[in-house]
């Protein structure tokens, strides 16, 4: 990959939850980074945090958003990490355009090695998609587990686990 002036960039990743790490999107963005030739100056975290949550109600993006004018670039693992809410994503990278910041997606290069504005919205659209084929899957992980007559919501009740036959 060519390398290019050396730019003033920051590192966003996201975990759903607490299972999965942030690890591997650190590494990927930090990688990049590196052959690119740019000085990642700031990393923001949100670990264990889901992408349905609006961007200025998590720590590590509102963090980010304070902080629009220490960098040029903003290198993401892919832009669902951002966003699973096409209207968020959208208003992000707005923003995000508004000040000049360009905004990477590692997942994404070498082609296109920017995220062109006629493309967000498709790749908006299927984050949110994503999103929708999740809470479908647990929608129906929740009913099958209560056509089997299991405890479906919260801390399974005293009285239930010291008398097995009870429900």
């Amino acid at each position: 990959m060519p390398r290019t002036p050396e730019k003033r960039t920051a590192i966003y990743v996201r975990s759903s939850t607490n299972v999965r790490t942030t690890d591997s999107q650190l590494e990927a963005c930090r990688r990049i980074a590196d052959q690119l030739g740019f000085e990642v100056i700031e990393e923001f975290i949100d670990e264990g945090t889901s992408g349905t949550i609006p961007v200025d109600s998590r720590p590590g993006s509102r963090d980010l958003m304070r902080n629009l004018c220490s960098f040029d670039v903003l290198l993401v693992y892919r832009l669902d990490r951002l966003s699973r809410s096409a209207a968020d994503l959208a208003e992000f990278l707005q923003r995000f355009n508004a000040s000049r910041i360009e905004v990477w997606s590692v997942a994404d290069l070498p082609i296109p090695a920017r995220i062109l504005t006629d493309q967000i919205a498709d790749i908006a659209a299927f984050a949110e998609s994503e999103r929708s084929a999740i809470r479908q899957r647990m929608h129906n992980g929740i009913r099958r587990a209560a056509e089997k007559g299991k405890w479906i919501s919260g801390p399974i009740p005293l009285v239930t686990t010291l008398m097995p036959t009870a429900r």
